[in-house]
């Protein structure tokens, strides 16, 4: 029997990891897509709900430093754009034309947080 020694773990570590993060599993998201019809409507009853959100931001709307930005994106060419808030400190540069995966969050009055952004 070969000794296992907390090396060899490290290793096993460091590969599954590897293998996870070219495989695409951290790509995936729990959340349901974002109700951008629903949230058209009336915004306020999605109050309080995640979503994920795959775009294109179409716009850069507003910055103010220390507090954040405000983008405009697009699902697709021909949807409406939804208006994003991203706190300062989650991403530093974004650009017109880039695709994202946003988690976010509706809250009070409508305003479309995003909590986390992968770009892809």
């Amino acid at each position: 029997m070969i000794p296992v020694r907390p090396r060899h773990y490290l290793t096993l570590a460091i590969c599954l990891c590897g293998i996870v993060t070219i495989s695409g599993c951290g790509q995936k998201s729990d959340l349901a897509p974002f109700e951008r019809e629903a949230y058209l409507k009336n915004p306020d009853n999605l109050l309080g709900n995640r979503y994920q959100l795959n775009g294109v931001i179409d716009a850069t709307l507003g910055y103010q430093a220390k507090i954040g930005r405000l983008i405009a994106v697009r699902e697709t060419p021909e949807t409406e754009r939804i208006p994003l808030f991203i706190a300062s400190g989650i991403v530093e540069n974004v650009h017109v034309g880039q695709r994202y995966r946003f988690e976010i969050q509706v809250k009070e009055g409508g305003l479309v947080s995003v909590s986390n952004m992968e770009k892809y």
